[in-house]
């Protein structure tokens, strides 16, 4: 075990170069491009922007995906008195075991922000100044909002538990008014374009679907396309995770931070010019992770600036999340964890597509 732990810190040592002795005073901590484009991309875009003040550490899977190593790397990081903050997005297994130590050689004066950590909140959360999520709970809730603005008059779950109202989707369909309905995952595709059709005769044409399995986004999204129907949202809080299944949509970009609002435009053009699918389907304005790393960093820039009133200033994070697009903030869930969902972007003929969850 200590000859591969060796090995793979060797193979660390090119990516923690350019973090290392950069004198940046923050460091944004991600996996290579190949593991993570959004994240990757978004810190990129981070490190143009922020210029010498921040560096950017890309691991390799080597290290992300085995605990010890990714431990190891994140203490050599933290270990350089130039660095100050840490962002690790995200933050993965050995996170926590890796702050404790810093903890011990510098005390309190490092900021350490969590992104979407891998680890158990009950690990994170005493190990991080700040954690950051998705608030998966409130999903249910902006699925069905979008369904009940498209003037659907159900909402048809396929889920691999029936009984189960995982995120809380049919009870916040039923709030507004839908017919929630809930059912087992089809067996393949054309079981799946024949229950739509089956919900269909029942409810009529504007039914709405989601699916809370990601491997099936995206023939759901096929089927309704296919179907005249409706899928308010995907669960996966990502513009790019879906609507790439369609033959003719527009092409991903190679650049995923700065490229999202031209592909969100002519995904838009697509689905509603080419194919007629007017306010028909809806996704997320940008990922999840983007999100939360564009806030993170800003957050972090801020405090090394004395923005921040405090170490942890929940008004300043608040505000730096609504910068990021961030909506449906809850910093309820514990003393340094906030959630937050970023804003749907739906797919309509009518001027103005941002809604704000």
């Amino acid at each position: 075990m200590r000859k591969r732990l060796l090995f793979l810190l060797c193979l660390l040592s090119v990516c923690l170069l350019a973090a290392c002795g950069s004198g940046a005073p923050l460091v944004v901590v991600t996996p290579e491009r190949a593991e993570d484009e959004n994240t990757y991309d978004t810190a990129q875009a981070l490190l143009e922007r922020y210029g010498d003040t921040l560096a950017h550490a890309a691991l390799p899977a080597a290290a992300t995906a085995d605990a010890a190593a990714y431990a190891a790397a994140l203490s050599e990081l933290g270990a350089d008195s130039a660095v100050r903050a840490l962002v690790l997005a995200p933050a993965l297994p050995g996170a926590a075991e890796a702050v404790a130590a810093l903890r011990e050689s510098r005390g309190d004066e490092l900021l350490i922000i969590f992104s979407q950590p891998a680890e158990a909140v009950t690990a994170a959360a005493p190990a991080a100044d700040i954690v950051l999520d998705l608030n998966r709970a409130a999903l249910g809730e902006a699925v069905a909002a979008q369904a009940a603005e498209y003037e659907a008059p159900a909402l048809i779950c396929y889920q691999q538990d029936p009984a189960a109202d995982a995120y809380g989707l049919l009870a916040a369909a039923e709030t507004l008014g839908l017919a929630a309905e809930s059912c087992a995952l089809p067996a393949d595709a054309a079981a799946l374009a024949a229950d739509i059709a089956a919900w269909q005769a029942v409810y009529g044409p504007d039914c709405a679907f989601v699916t809370t399995s990601p491997q099936w986004e995206e023939a759901l999204l096929t089927a309704c396309v296919e179907a005249g129907a409706i899928m308010p949202l995907p669960l996966s809080v990502d513009p790019y995770a879906v609507f790439p299944a369609l033959a003719g949509a527009a092409a991903l970009p190679q650049d995923r931070y700065d490229g999202l609002t031209e592909y969100l435009d002519s995904l838009k053009s697509y689905l509603v010019n080419d194919l007629g699918q007017n306010e028909r389907f809806a996704t997320w304005r940008r990922p999840g992770e983007t999100m939360l790393l564009d806030a993170a960093c800003s957050y972090a820039q801020g405090w090394l600036q004395g923005l921040a009133a405090e170490k942890v200033d929940a008004a300043y994070l608040r505000q730096q999340l609504l910068n990021a697009d961030g909506r449906l903030i809850d910093d309820r869930s514990a003393a340094n964890t906030w959630l937050c969902l970023p804003n749907r972007y739906a797919f309509s003929s009518l001027a103005g597509t941002g809604c704000d969850c």
